[in-house]
């Protein structure tokens, strides 16, 4: 068991989206910016340009994947403060009552954070942040995102020409694949589909979330059997939580042209949108 039966934790979803920042040798000199401004911040101008926001998040992944409790727990207040999707909260019980904490408003979502975790309602999300920092920083799941998503060594500017070339080698030669690339392709054009494969699992781990359910261990646990590991907070109070990788599917390679559009779109609009 999870814990005693008729207790409650919450379930908390974030997906983190990119960790790392690409090199300036895959990268276009107009597209330079993509080298010190994270792609979740750029996005967010095309997101409000589109209608989909109302209003810019100032999370950012480089906080999250810093591995600075400071800079993590504003992170993930910033996620709380303005989700978009990217962080949802749930109180679950045994009796399969699930509740998403996107269906109350602020108040009230901070209201039942706070009487789940048995803390104050005032208190309840920067505990909550702090706990989640604690978990995430101790289970190694973020560093093990960005592990994967390190694997992809070119990006989307340079494995375009590649994809280009070997889906239709009439239409794009060799050498208009390399000259068309802003940086060097590999030599040899048989690692190229090794290439592809490396940036869809790249793209994969830029998508996928992370899951972390958590409660105060005086609630009772069996950890050894159900997972959960416990850490304390900075008041001294023992929580447990247990996380994991969720979310993971390796994207198709038929998405790469739409990849390397909307990547084309987003810079173009942060540009414009910062003069």
């Amino acid at each position: 068991a999870m814990c005693r039966p008729g207790a409650e934790w919450l379930s908390i979803e974030i997906k983190p989206k990119a960790a790392v920042l690409p090199d300036p040798a895959v990268v276009c000199e107009g597209n330079r910016i993509k080298c010190s401004v994270s792609r979740f911040t750029m996005m967010q101008k095309t997101k409000l340009r589109m209608g989909k926001v109302t209003e810019i998040s100032e999370y950012d992944p480089l906080d999250l994947f810093s591995g600075e409790a400071g800079r993590m727990q504003d992170a993930i207040r910033a996620l709380m403060e303005n989700p978009q999707n990217n962080f949802v909260s749930r109180t679950c019980s045994h009796a399969g009552k699930n509740m998403n904490h996107s269906t109350i408003g602020n108040e009230s979502r901070r209201d039942e954070i706070g009487r789940v975790l048995s803390v104050p309602s005032d208190q309840a999300e920067h505990r909550l942040a702090e706990v989640l920092s604690l978990a995430l920083l101790s289970c190694g799941v973020l560093d093990e995102i960005k592990r994967l998503q390190e694997i992809d060594k070119f990006g989307i500017e340079l494995v375009y020409p590649m994809f280009r070339h070997l889906e239709n080698p009439a239409a794009t030669s060799e050498e208009q694949a390399r000259t068309s690339a802003p940086g060097q392709l590999p030599q040899q054009v048989n690692s190229w589909e090794a290439a592809i494969s490396d940036f869809l699992v790249g793209q994969s781990a830029r998508d996928c979330a992370v899951m972390i359910c958590i409660f105060p261990s005086s609630r009772g646990i069996q950890p050894m059997t159900a997972g959960f590991r416990t850490t304390r907070d900075s008041s001294n109070q023992e929580w447990a939580w247990r996380c994991g990788l969720i979310d993971i599917d390796i994207k198709l390679r038929s998405k790469i042209p739409g990849y390397w559009q909307q990547d084309r779109d987003i810079v173009s609009t942060f540009v414009q949108a910062n003069g």
